[in-house]
């Protein structure tokens, strides 16, 4: 038996008190900040759970792709065809892959979506200290919105998703210039290569700057080589059909009003609301006031964090230059341009404010105001989920009328569907990997993307 004699009792009575306060935000107010954020993770696990299959569109067909490529390790035909050169978008199609051999594909993406949220939610909370150690409750609730619960999240985006995930904690981790060893940078590259190539292409920005700025260059690109090498495999060996021109989906804007009020739109996408569209209606249609009401509040959300990012910079104007600085103005220039046509990514101008936003709020602990207005605002998020679990079709034989893409080119629909996500787009990928691990029968229905690990037989 352990004996502690009473004069060390004390002492540690301290020291675990003293870690105690540390592992909680510093006031009330701080845990008020942090319950935010684990309310809109709580109500965005419920409404996946609740739904009868996840309301996260594109998450429905990679998980029917996770289940063809366990089915395909496992001996069984499948209808498609595994690429055998490296691939990015790969991470979340290779862990359903591994839950699909177990559980029934519905069961698996519902277990998938909750170890993301409680994994991410946790890490989250890890990286969500102060300079003097103690917890930040309001950076945890800002970043929670940021990485965890926002448009790509509701799109079914993991990879990206997975991939964003791994960027903060380097941030956080490796932040104020800090170089972890080669060996951890290669590979964080290499995992990031393959959960999203755009995640990879911010932190090659970084590890740029940082080599730039430390007069490192050759340790930099000894760190980038492993990944370039896979990228340069990936771009040699893959066809991408999906990135032909002709295939091309999006807004068609005419004129400079048009292009401007579209990044305007693109930044305010950052938001907590989300338009969900089924059954051949959206919010618009179902309930007016908080379609309304959902896009205000995401465009007063953009508007707080563009205010928190630009008084960040005004804090550092003074200051020498670090790589996070560099990295996060350089994605918000990008997303500025939004160079989606020309990499074959679709959101990506939406898909690089994230970093540049999440860098400033690991970074920068001024701009109050600002941060709090940004959490408020992205408890939003709460509500929606609230709003989901009262209007989300319990039945999917109720799911039906998915509109198409050419509707936002449509001057009598496009301001009804801003926002809007098709949560069950792929509702027919994953029952058909559902009827299949079911029954027995092998899997008949074709994959829709070839972005990923499969592509159609040829």
């Amino acid at each position: 038996m352990l004996c502690y004699s009473s004069a060390r009792l004390p002492s540690l009575r301290g020291a675990t008190w003293s870690a105690a306060r540390r592992a909680l935000p510093a006031t009330g107010t701080g845990l008020l900040w942090a319950a935010i954020g684990v309310l809109v993770l709580a109500l965005a696990l419920l409404v996946t759970v609740a739904a009868p299959v996840p309301p996260l569109q594109d998450l429905n067909e990679w998980t029917y792709q996770g289940y063809l490529i366990g089915s395909r390790a496992a001996g069984d035909a499948i209808p498609a065809a595994v690429k055998h050169w490296p691939v990015p978008n790969a991470v979340t199609q290779l862990a359903l892959a591994g839950l699909t051999i177990g559980l029934a594909p519905i069961t698996a993406a519902k277990g998938f979506v909750g170890l993301y949220l409680l994994l991410g939610g946790a890490v989250l909370w890890q990286l969500s200290r102060r300079r003097d150690g103690a917890r930040d409750g309001l950076r945890f609730a800002l970043l929670v919105t940021l990485v965890l619960v926002h448009a790509p999240y509701w799109s079914g985006e993991f990879n990206y998703q997975v991939g964003l995930l791994v960027l903060t904690c380097y941030f956080g981790l490796y932040g104020a210039g800090r170089a972890p060893p080669p060996a951890t940078d290669i590979a964080y590259s290499v995992l990031l290569f393959f959960c999203h190539a755009l995640c990879l292409g911010v932190w090659f920005i970084h590890v740029g700057w940082r080599s730039l700025l430390q007069r490192r260059l050759a340790r930099g690109v000894a760190s980038m080589l492993p990944a370039l090498a896979l990228l340069v495999w990936y771009a040699v060996a893959d066809p991408r059909p999906d990135h032909d021109p002709a295939l091309r989906v999006g807004p068609k804007l005419t004129g400079f009003a048009e292009q401007a009020g579209y990044r305007l739109y693109v930044l305010a996408k950052i938001g907590p609301y989300q338009n969900m569209v089924f059954g051949g209606a959206g919010d618009a249609d179902r309930f007016a006031a908080f379609y309304w009401l959902g896009t205000a509040v995401n465009f007063a959300f953009a508007g707080a964090m563009a205010l928190l990012f630009l008084a960040w910079l005004r804090a550092r104007r003074t200051a020498a230059p670090t790589p996070e600085l560099l990295t996060a103005v350089s994605c918000a220039v990008i997303a500025a341009v939004d160079p989606g046509e020309t990499l074959g990514i679709g959101n990506a101008g939406e898909r690089f404010i994230y970093p540049a936003l999440i860098i400033a709020v690991l970074c920068f602990e001024g701009g109050r105001r600002w941060r709090q207005t940004g959490a408020v605002l992205g408890g939003f998020a709460a509500l929606l989920g609230l709003h989901l679990l009262i209007g989300l079709p319990p039945q999917t034989t109720a799911i039906s009328g998915v509109p198409d893409w050419s509707a936002m080119n449509d001057p009598r629909s496009r301001f009804r569907i801003l926002f809007w996500h098709r949560p069950f787009l792929y509702l027919g990928q994953i029952e058909a990997g559902q009827d299949a691990a079911t029954t027995g029968a092998p899997p008949a229905a074709g994959i829709m993307y070839e972005t990923s690990l499969l592509q159609h037989r040829r």
